[in-house]
C-alpha cells in the first residue's frame, strides 16, 4: 500500500477520477429552468446544455473547493 502512495500517477489518477465524478454532479445539479422576478415582473431562465457544461468543467477542475461547498451546504 505504501508504494502505491508513493507514485505520483496514482494521485494524478484519483484527481482525473474525481474531476469526472464532479462534473456529473455539478451538471445534474444545475437546473434546467430557475423562475424568479426582479420589481415584481417574473421570468425565468433557460439553462442549457453549454451552461450545464461549463459549471460542470469549472467544477470539475476545481473539484476540492466545490465538495468542501457541498459539505458545508445548509440544506
Amino acid at each position: 500500500m505504501k508504494e502505491i502512495l508513493k507514485e505520483p500517477l496514482t494521485y494524478i489518477a484519483v484527481y482525473f477520477f474525481m474531476m469526472i465524478f464532479t462534473f456529473g454532479h455539478a451538471y445534474n445539479s444545475v437546473p434546467s429552468e430557475e423562475k424568479s422576478s426582479f420589481a415584481n415582473i417574473p421570468y425565468t431562465i433557460h439553462n442549457g446544455g453549454g451552461v450545464k457544461t461549463l459549471v460542470g468543467v469549472a467544477s470539475g477542475i476545481f473539484w476540492p473547493l466545490y465538495w468542501s461547498v457541498k459539505i458545508q451546504e445548509k440544506t
